[in-house]
């Protein structure tokens, strides 16, 4: 989050998704925790800026101090001025029986149950 009506993002590994962008700035991002499947849609428009612009070094820099490693890799800053922001909640909690305690109690045991069987990938 830039501010109150701006989000950005880095773009790593995202050319679609910039090329799409630079043709059309109209974008829609959905965050949404993956334990608690609740979260927020933004709408609104786009812009990428590059390498030696102010915006980019503004962004690397919030990436910096926010503990990243990756902003040596970063191609462009995506700025989404938002102008629509809605909730977004998956099904799982229609019926109103389901608490955000027992929403996350379950996916967390769900991905430790994930992690314990998955096979390694034999990296150390």
């Amino acid at each position: 989050m830039l501010d109150d009506e701006h989000l950005f993002f880095a773009d790593i590994r995202s050319p679609q998704t910039v090329a799409n962008i630079r043709r059309g700035s109209a974008v829609e991002v959905n965050i949404v925790d993956p334990f608690l499947r609740k979260g927020y849609r933004f709408k609104g428009t786009a812009a990428v800026h590059e390498r030696g612009t102010k915006v980019y070094a503004e962004g690397v820099e919030r990436m910096r101090q926010a503990g990243s490693t990756l902003f040596d890799r970063v191609k462009a800053i995506v700025v989404v001025e938002v102008h629509e922001a809605r909730p977004v909640v998956s099904p799982a909690y229609d019926d109103g029986a389901v608490t955000d305690d027992e929403m996350l109690r379950t996916f967390q045991e769900r991905f430790a149950r994930l992690h314990e069987t998955a096979p390694s990938s034999g990296q150390a």
